[in-house]
């Protein structure tokens, strides 16, 4: 079990850190495609978004943001935090397979009950690559008033259907001899659409 415990206003000083570790994959850019809408086939892994013959799978530049959002709503400030404002630069891309850190670091704290925060997004040194540092910004919170301790919410499993065991299988029939079939009980559509389609491979 996970226990979410925040910093609130009070007791938030200049220089507090915060982090967290994330892998990339191809996965969670079509989770995020079909979350926001943002469809551009330079971030999904079967498309090749530029036309160069190569699939590209590029992290959004939203999706490395959000990470440091995960940061400022689970570790500093924490639970309750609130966002007022960002701005963010982007340096570099990640792909899918790679590991990025999501840091922030308190810069100020406000008589308006607000605070301000650096954050950066890094990728940092793996095998056949270097460290590199992906976005760099500000933000600025509304923290929580009190403290809180609490379990964490379990979130619902996710799972993203790609099919490719399907694919693989049409790729091995293919060049089989096709064979008689019949359908037994065609009450609805598809149990004729799939013999039909069958047909047409």
């Amino acid at each position: 079990m996970t226990i979410l415990e925040n910093t609130p206003y009070d007791a938030i000083a200049e220089g507090q850190r915060a982090e967290l570790r994330r892998l990339c994959t191809a996965d969670d850019f079509y989770a995020f495609a079909a979350t926001t809408g943002n469809r551009n086939p330079l971030h999904l892994d079967d498309l090749d978004g530029d036309g160069d013959g190569v699939t590209e799978a590029v992290a959004p530049a939203a999706f490395l943001a959000s990470l440091v959002s995960a940061v400022l709503g689970t570790h500093l400030p924490g639970a309750g935090t609130l966002l007022v404002s960002q701005e963010f630069r982007f340096l570099d891309r990640a792909m899918a397979g790679d590991e990025v850190i999501a840091r922030v670091e308190v810069v100020e704290r406000s008589a308006d009950g607000t605070v301000r925060l650096a954050a950066e997004v890094v990728r940092p040194e793996q095998e056949g690559q270097t460290a590199s540092r992906l976005l760099e910004g500000m933000v600025t919170v509304r923290p929580p008033a009190a403290p809180l301790s609490l379990d964490a919410h379990a979130l619902p499993g996710l799972i993203v259907q790609r099919h490719r065991h399907f694919d693989a299988l049409l790729d091995r029939a293919a060049p089989l001899a096709p064979i008689p079939t019949a359908v037994v009980a065609p009450e609805e559509p598809k149990s004729l659409a799939g013999a039909v389609l069958a047909r047409s491979h």
